[in-house]
């Protein structure tokens, strides 16, 4: 198993207090206002003892020469890798649009 992966794996027990185990990887493009904001792979993960979600999603990203671990369980309406991704980017949006008032 890659390094990547278990680092995945540990964001989920520590966001989310739940285990994954890795079941696929998806490729992932995502644009805005003929922008590119994503263009990367999003880890799918079956997920354990938690009350509704079945599937997490997860992926690493740089956040100003940091890297960083992002995992979004598939609750609905999050029914996709591209789901988790965009609610994802929302919740910047919306930390950012906090931080600048």
């Amino acid at each position: 198993m890659s390094e990547h992966i278990e680092f995945l794996q540990r964001a989920f027990k520590q966001a989310h207090d739940i285990d994954a185990e890795h079941v696929q990887s998806i490729p992932v493009v995502e644009t805005f206002k003929d922008q590119m904001v994503w263009d990367g792979v999003i880890e799918i993960f079956a997920v354990a003892s938690h009350p509704v979600a079945k599937v997490g999603y997860g992926w690493q990203y740089d956040a100003n020469g940091e890297k960083r671990y992002a995992t979004v369980l598939g609750v609905p309406p999050i029914n996709s890798p591209l789901d988790a991704l965009r609610a994802f980017i929302a919740s910047l949006g919306r930390k950012n649009g906090a931080e600048k008032r």
